[in-house]
């Protein structure tokens, strides 16, 4: 068989198994890579080299398991919040909230086993943290006297106004012959917005005939603090009977001249109280402006709401209104625990067992009179947050080895959960998978940390059947990762856990921008910095956490290798402006097992060589090129630039006569080891194929 040119054109399908490599029919394999290691695919097809970490800071206390969530107020005031071993830190914009020059440090309860069971939810400057072991507890963020301040407080759930005092009153005679009737009176506490109401008082009784000219009762009541206006309810004949609405007031006299009574209004007559051991939440979510809760220890399958409008009301009257708290079991053939509450188009119960919809019928608002709960799927969830997508939501399954993808199917009407890790189970089998997060710009991707410390990602446009999968390492392990806006894009955060200086640190690192402007700007090394001299400098200071370690750095835009961090600095060869340094990391990306389009059987079994390589590359730096990682060969960097300048970033068709290595596979490796950008969007290689 002559020489024949084979063209790759896309690598959206991202890193595949092994298993998979039989498949030509799958569109997966045909855009697909077998090793896509420190680079991201593109859903346009390309394949790009993941941007390096900047350092933050070392954690509070490193010897603890710590994790990261995210603070967002709105898309532009939003930070990262450090939970460890009974503390909390802050960051935004690559660095850490002071306080009298020291880290802004306040005290939690949580131990660091608990951490990554912690559930969370926000609205505005208030987090809701729920755990099973613990109180519920708002982290709150406020700004008095335009201080930062950050506090912990455990709310009173199932706390309402407080309720008033039994009322005293008197009965006033009308004119005329009366026929006494047995009349009680109960009074509420109302909140000056007109949301949230208090269990009612005890009961006044008093006899009279209202019926007639003159005829009243005068209700009396002693003043609540902090009340609004309070409302009067009224019950005929037995204090046990139905009491119904008869009016509001801001004062505390009521003059009840024969009011009949709404008996569609009526006082809370109880509360849902869950602030005690047992009762403590595990889930929680905002749904139709209610705070939903789940998953307590005694009642794992139960779903607990607040009164509409309100925080921590949990008051329900009898017989209930629409707005009242709400409190019901989700019925399964397994005592299965609620481990998440997803807002969708309609609230998801996510538990160990599987998805259940909370909704209402016929499209009303949800209350207690049209509360309605259905199954969608048997594969439940662990307790990695799900991370919410478009219209969908992204979540672990049960065993951590899988991640599904939970959307409404309008052929089925129900939510279906698709597996996004079937074409890579390789990347998921024996591992489980402990935390995630979601970036929407400038690239859609879903991270996932995985138990061994690997990050992998899930690059993710499903409109357009995008789903590839690419796993990232580092010199040490990632532990723990969130996304949070910042400068008009999403930006990873990552704890990272190094060996450093003879010790383990955990260190809080930030995914630098793919989006840079320049050569000088390309930041590629992990656990780095970046330092700007306002004159050329051979002086690199202030590297006290890479202490004794080899590190890379990008000078002016050239590579600088063989560098070791001395007294928390290092000597470059030549003065530069603008530096960035930190570890090295290298880039690897591997094709698939080769097919020939013209070939009987697209030349399986047929021994190959490739030949010539071509990539075609956009703003590329050095690039290594062969049959395999011991075999490359480093395209020529230099082209026709002036020997004093760094080579510069190239955006072109590369070619490069490959060593030669015959085999049925006839895979290609690309590799960038230098902190120097990579994209590749074709390739192209001249193969032999034998007999």
């Amino acid at each position: 068989m002559p020489l024949v040119n084979e063209l790759t054109r896309s690598f959206a399908g991202g890193e595949i198994t092994p298993e998979m490599y039989g498949r030509l029919d799958n569109v997966k394999f045909q855009t697909g890579l077998a090793l896509c290691r420190n680079a991201i695919v593109l859903p346009h097809g390309p394949v790009t080299k993941r941007p390096g970490t900047t350092y933050v800071r070392t954690a509070g206390n490193s010897t603890y398991a710590v994790r990261v969530i995210p603070f967002a107020f709105s898309a532009t005031d939003t930070m990262v919040v450090e939970m460890g071993n009974g503390y909390m830190r802050f960051h935004t914009q690559g660095a850490t909230i002071l306080a009298s020059g020291s880290p802004y440090q306040i005290t939690t309860p949580y131990a660091a086993a608990d951490l990554f069971d912690i559930n969370y939810t926000q609205s505005a400057d208030v987090i809701t943290l729920t755990h099973k072991s613990y109180p519920t507890y708002e982290l709150r963020r406020t700004l008095p006297g335009g201080v930062f301040t950050m506090t912990l407080a455990a709310p009173t759930l199932g706390a309402s106004p407080t309720v008033p005092g039994t009322p005293t009153g008197a009965a006033t005679a009308g004119t005329g012959t009366a026929y006494n009737r047995n009349m009680y009176y109960k009074i509420t506490t109302v909140t000056p917005d007109g949301i949230e109401e208090s269990l009612a008082s005890g009961y006044l009784a008093l006899v009279n005939d209202l019926t007639l000219s003159g005829a009243k009762n005068t209700v009396n009541w002693s003043a609540v603090t902090g009340a609004g206006t309070y409302r009067i309810y009224k019950a005929m004949n037995n204090p046990g009977r139905l009491y119904g609405y008869i009016g509001e007031t801001s004062d505390v006299t009521f003059i009840d001249d024969n009011i009949t009574p709404d008996y569609s209004r009526n006082p809370p007559a109880t509360t849902i109280r869950l602030d005690t051991a047992g009762n403590y939440p595990s889930a929680v979510g905002y749904y139709e402006q209610r705070r939903m809760f789940g998953g307590t220890t005694n009642n794992p399958q139960t779903v607990y709401g607040t009164k509409s409008g309100t925080e921590s009301n949990l008051n329900a009257s009898l017989p209930s209104n629409a707005s009242d708290a709400l409190s019901f079991t989700i019925k399964a053939q397994q005592q299965n625990a609620i481990k998440h509450l997803v807002p969708l188009n309609d609230l998801i119960a996510l538990t160990i067992g599987g998805v259940w919809k909370i909704g209402s019928s016929n499209n009303q608002a949800l209350s207690p009179a049209t509360l309605s709960v259905r199954t969608q799927s048997y594969y439940g969830a662990n307790s990695v947050h799900p991370l919410l997508t478009g219209t969908s939501c992204l979540y672990a399954e049960t065993n951590g080895r899988r991640v599904r993808d939970l959307s409404f199917s309008w052929q089925s009407q129900v939510y279906s959960s698709e597996d996004r890790s079937i074409m890579a189970p390789h990347l998921f089998n024996g591992y489980t998978l402990v935390d995630g997060a979601y970036s929407r710009s400038p690239d859609q991707v879903a991270w996932f940390v995985r138990s061994d410390g690997t990050l992998l990602g899930m690059s993710y446009v499903p409109e357009h059947q995008v789903f590839g999968w690419h796993q990232h390492v580092t010199k040490g392990t990632f532990e723990s990762v969130c996304v949070v806006t910042e400068n008009n894009e999403d930006v990873l955060y990552a704890v990272v856990k190094r060996y450093l200086s003879g010790a383990y640190y955990r260190c809080i690192e930030r995914m630098s921008t793919r989006m840079w402007s320049t050569q000088a700007d390309a930041f590629y090394v992990d656990c780095g910095t970046t330092v700007v001299n306002g004159s050329p400098s051979t002086t690199v200071s202030n590297l006290n956490w890479l202490e004794g370690q080899s590190v890379v750095a990008l000078v002016d835009g050239a590579v600088v290798n063989g560098l070791t961090v001395t007294g928390g600095a290092v000597t470059l060869p030549a003065a530069a402006t603008k530096v960035q340094i930190g570890l090295p990391f290298t880039t690897d990306i591997q094709t698939l097992p080769m097919t020939i389009e013209s070939a009987m059987a697209g030349g399986q079994g047929v021994t190959k060589s490739i030949d010539y390589a071509y990539l075609r590359v956009n703003r590329t730096g050095i690039v290594s090129v062969g049959p395999s990682s011991d075999r490359l060969t480093i395209i020529p960097p230099r082209t026709n630039e002036n020997y004093d300048t760094p080579p510069r970033l190239r955006s072109e068709i590369l070619d490069l006569l490959v060593n030669p290595d015959i085999s049925q596979d006839a895979q290609l490796w690309v590799q960038s080891a230098d902190p120097t950008p990579l994209t590749v969007s074709a390739i192209t290689m001249k193969v032999f194929a034998g007999g």
